[in-house]
């Protein structure tokens, strides 16, 4: 699944069956903040927030960024990785 990022909007993408899903996040100081992760219900289960989530991830870790979930999604995702990865 290929993962894109619009720099502009702020916004990490994915396009699957003709549905878009996205995470939307604001760079406040030294940390990106993760606003929403949003997955339409027709493409939902297949791993599509997880790959959104971790792109973000990715991305705040290259730009020397704290990487901060402020949503639910985001938050539960983190903990899973810090649990399973030994921390950040």
């Amino acid at each position: 699944m290929e993962v894109y990022h619009d720099v502009a909007s702020r916004r990490f993408y994915v396009d699957l069956e003709g549905e878009r899903a996205y995470l939307e996040y604001v760079i406040e100081s030294d940390a990106l903040c993760v606003m929403h992760t949003i997955v339409p219900v027709g493409i939902s289960g297949r791993g599509v927030a997880g790959a959104l989530v971790s792109a973000a991830y990715d991305y705040s870790c290259a730009e020397c960024l704290r990487f901060v979930p402020k949503c639910s999604y985001a938050k539960a995702w983190l903990e899973r990785y810090l649990w399973t990865h030994g921390g950040m």
